[in-house]
């Protein structure tokens, strides 16, 4: 039985261009950047990326509904999905009290610091379900995937730059990557259900306690196999140290000591999303690389409107930038301008206080140290 050649697949600018993809690279790096700068709209932040991967989803939806989407294209859409996913993640991680803020003043208890964190970290939920869920897809259906499908046994996935068949081995590699991911994903869901399950009907003077995640086994069978329940117990009893730790020492901090672990934090994260945003760039960019043979009239120095929009709202981040920085520069030369008249004014009193001793010990008698000869 012959296999049909490939055509070629049709160049799809909106996806392959450069300027798309630089204003996808930068938006997502700078949005997480904002997110963590002292005071930065966070929910700004989860926002955009949010919308921007729910944009792309629908656009996949739409391509793919047309018969104007291509297995490899589809590859490039679910990567972009992944990457604007982690980008809400940090967003939100930056603004719980695991991340660069503190608590809030209304959180009393290690119970209600978890309650907090969870709320933050389930934000990020539903774009991950979208990435998962659509990426599996694909996957699952490579070999007839897409417009033209003939051209899917040719078409490459390249993964830490070893060219992988998008049919056979990429797909192998993928579906394990994602069913991983799947899995990661489902113990968050069950996890963080699991605790607002128990935190919704316990005592609200019950503290928190490894039990309440244990949603896969009955009483009886936890203590007919006390080993079992330890060993499940161990990750679940750290997690809860840790909320409790951080609570804690994050309440007894100084100002200083506070300052100095936030800037640990931020340089920490934005380190991890630096590193994740250039895996990602590689897939995409080696992808496209490797695949440029079979584009038909591929041509990344055509700008079209798809390509010089996304470029032109970059403006959007940068200027947030420009204002937080001008925003904190004013504040700071005015806490700054502040110390000083404190200083003066205190240096002032302290001489008017000399001044007056030194005027009672001579109407007393008693000479001053610059009396004595």
């Amino acid at each position: 039985m012959s296999i049909a050649a490939c055509p070629g697949i049709p160049d799809n600018p909106d996806i392959t261009g450069l300027g798309v993809r630089l204003a996808f690279y930068i938006q997502a790096y700078i949005t997480v950047i904002l997110a963590n700068l002292p005071g930065a709209d966070v929910n700004g932040s989860y926002w955009a990326m949010t919308m921007t991967a729910v944009a792309l989803f629908i656009s996949a939806l739409v391509l793919s509904g047309s018969q104007n989407l291509s297995l490899f294209h589809a590859i490039l859409i679910s990567v972009l999905l992944f990457l604007h996913s982690y980008a809400a993640a940090f967003s939100m991680w930056a603004a719980s009290p695991f991340g660069v803020n503190r608590a809030p003043e209304s959180v009393k208890t290690p119970r209600e610091m978890e309650r907090h964190v969870w709320k933050f970290q389930y934000k990020s939920v539903p774009v991950f379900l979208i990435a998962t869920t659509f990426t599996g897809y694909i996957w699952i259906k490579a070999p007839s995937f897409g417009t033209p499908s003939v051209c899917n046994p040719e078409t490459l996935f390249v993964i830490l730059g070893k060219k992988l068949s998008a049919v056979h081995g990429g797909r192998i590699s993928a579906l394990i990557l994602i069913g991983i991911h799947g899995v990661f994903l489902f113990l968050f869901l069950v996890s963080g259900l699991a605790f607002f399950i128990w935190d919704h009907f316990a005592s609200p003077s019950r503290t928190i306690v490894p039990a309440y995640l244990f949603p896969l086994t009955s009483e009886s069978q936890r203590k007919l196999n006390p080993n079992l329940e330890e060993y499940i117990h161990i990750p679940l009893r750290e997690n809860t140290s840790a909320i409790e730790k951080v609570f804690r020492s994050r309440r007894r901090r100084k100002p200083r000591e506070e300052r100095n672990y936030v800037s640990q934090l931020r340089i920490g994260m934005i380190t991890i999303w630096s590193g994740i945003l250039v895996i990602f760039v590689l897939l995409i960019e080696l992808t496209i690389k490797d695949n440029i043979s079979l584009i038909l009239d591929p041509n990344d120095s055509t700008w079209t409107l798809g390509q010089v929009f996304p470029v032109v709202m970059l403006a959007v981040p940068c200027i947030a930038i420009v204002q937080w920085s001008l925003e904190h520069h004013s504040v700071g030369e005015a806490v700054s301008s502040d110390a000083h008249h404190v200083n003066h004014d205190r240096e002032g009193s302290q001489s008017a206080v000399a001044r007056h001793e030194s005027f009672s010990y001579r109407d007393q008698g008693v000479g001053t140290e610059e009396d004595i000869p």
